[in-house]
């Protein structure tokens, strides 16, 4: 019986540090050389397209994100000065002292060694629990997995246009991460997203869709291979 005992409150244990149901972290960094807004192809998640955005917050937080049928995923990240260094570095100064040999004024250079205070940066980097759509008037939610047929067909017919979206993050009570944040995603990945999320893909009509859009932007979206 105490052995018995035992092992369900070790269960327990390891239940209750499970974690919680959250969107997956992104397979890109921002700085990576990979197509952004494009849509891609690979042999895990099919189509699917990258999108990056700055200055969320503050100017070196940024968010990446990749959408495919498969599952949407997304990465923040929350830059902050995690101390501040002070180096000493030679700098070079000029002034002006007449040349008597010469007889006329000349410009001279000296060093000076100054202490100059140096930040030194880190960050942390969140996947939200749930992000949140607001599409033609109407609400969804995608917390992990496969994408609904719903919210794909949500997202296929999307207006073609910059789109806010809401992110909510479970883990909020960790440094000055708010439980929610409105983001933006650029209407050229709107855009890509009605060829990744369509049920059939129809590239003859998807640039006709480019071709009317205001701006005309010709940036022809077409799958290719890629070595994710």
């Amino acid at each position: 019986m105490k052995q018995n005992l035992i092992t369900i409150l070790a269960l327990l244990s390891t239940t209750s540090t499970l974690p919680a149901i959250a969107v997956e972290p992104a397979l890109v960094n921002y700085s990576d050389r990979v197509s952004w807004s494009e849509v891609e192809y690979s042999n895990f998640d099919g189509l699917y397209v990258n999108d990056r955005h700055t200055g969320i917050g503050g100017d070196r937080d940024y968010f990446v994100s990749q959408w495919s049928k498969s599952g949407i995923r997304l990465t923040f990240r929350d830059s902050f000065i995690a101390s501040i260094s002070t180096v000493r570095r030679v700098r070079y100064r000029s002034r002006r002292r007449y040349n008597h040999r010469r007889d006329k004024w000349e410009r001279i250079s000296f060093p000076v060694v100054v202490n100059e205070r140096v930040a030194n940066w880190s960050y942390y980097e969140y996947s939200p629990s749930a992000i949140h759509f607001r599409i033609n008037g109407e609400g969804y939610t995608y917390t992990e997995g496969e994408v609904s047929p719903e919210l794909a067909n949500a997202l296929a017919s999307a207006p073609i246009e910059n789109m806010v979206i809401r992110l909510e993050f479970a883990e909020s009570n960790q440094r000055d991460l708010k439980p929610m944040m409105e983001v933006e995603i650029g209407k050229r990945t709107v855009l890509a997203w009605r060829q990744v999320f369509a049920e059939s893909i129809d590239r003859a009509e998807i640039q006709r869709i480019i071709d009317r859009h205001e701006g005309r932007d010709r940036d022809e979206i077409r799958p290719r291979e890629s070595r994710r």
